[in-house]
């Protein structure tokens, strides 16, 4: 992923004429995977018959954990131009690293931890109906990104980390491989969203301004891909 961004970074700086700082703050925008595309080759019947379980795998760790993971290379960007030098570096270490990164971790793992048991234990003791039951991931990940908000932290490396743990031992997936429920959020909320960002997108500015022309983006798009 380092050298996705910095590769991208580099023909965007070409292709836009920008300062490579600048530069820096975009390429660390297009540099992870996007797990939503992903899905295309990780789900379904045509990905369970031609692609292993093993790159699967490897494909969902790698797209879900580096959508957050590409925090620290927006920030550095941000902090030298804000900050400058040294004072930028320690900023990006701790409010970063360690604030945004770390702490989001420790709670994405704690978390999950805590939901599984307590899951565990409720449906044992039959104190969780069925609708309960398939909704609690949905809740918990909608709990964490309420707290990591309130708080400043990562919210989607959170959410991220909290599903794995939540699912460590895989007894939650085989509960509910049946139900489709995932499967029928995950693509409401995903379409729903990009209908959202492509109605919001200034579509105009990209005619109006020069350095944004379409083939300079067309140009740019191909060469990262």
């Amino acid at each position: 992923m380092s050298c996705m961004w910095l590769i991208s970074s580099v023909i965007i700086m070409i292709a836009f004429k920008l300062s490579f700082i600048h530069a820096l703050a975009i390429g660390a925008c297009v540099a992870p995977t996007d797990p939503v595309l992903a899905n295309a080759i990780l789900k379904g019947n045509f990905a369970e018959t031609h692609v292993p379980l093993r790159l699967r795998n490897v494909l969902t760790a790698e797209s879900g954990a580096n959508d957050g993971l590409g925090y620290p290379f927006l920030f550095f960007a941000l902090y030298i131009m804000r900050l400058g030098g040294g004072k930028a570096i320690g900023t990006w270490v701790y409010s970063t690293w360690l604030y945004q990164v770390a702490l989001s971790v420790v709670i994405g793992v704690v978390a999950g931890y805590v939901g599984r048991k307590a899951l565990r234990y409720a449906e044992t003791a039959g104190w969780v109906d069925k609708e309960s039951f398939l909704s609690s991931s949905i809740t918990l990940a909608l709990l964490l990104v309420g707290v990591c908000t309130i708080i400043g932290t990562d919210d989607i490396l959170c959410c991220f980390v909290a599903g794995n743990s939540f699912t460590w031992d895989d007894w939650f997936r085989v509960e509910t491989e049946d139900t489709g429920l995932q499967e029928t959020v995950n693509g409401l909320l995903s379409m729903s969203f990009f209908m959202y960002f492509g109605a919001v997108i200034p579509w105009d500015k990209y005619t109006s301004d020069n350095m944004l022309e379409p083939w300079r983006i067309f140009v740019v798009v191909l060469l990262i891909m």
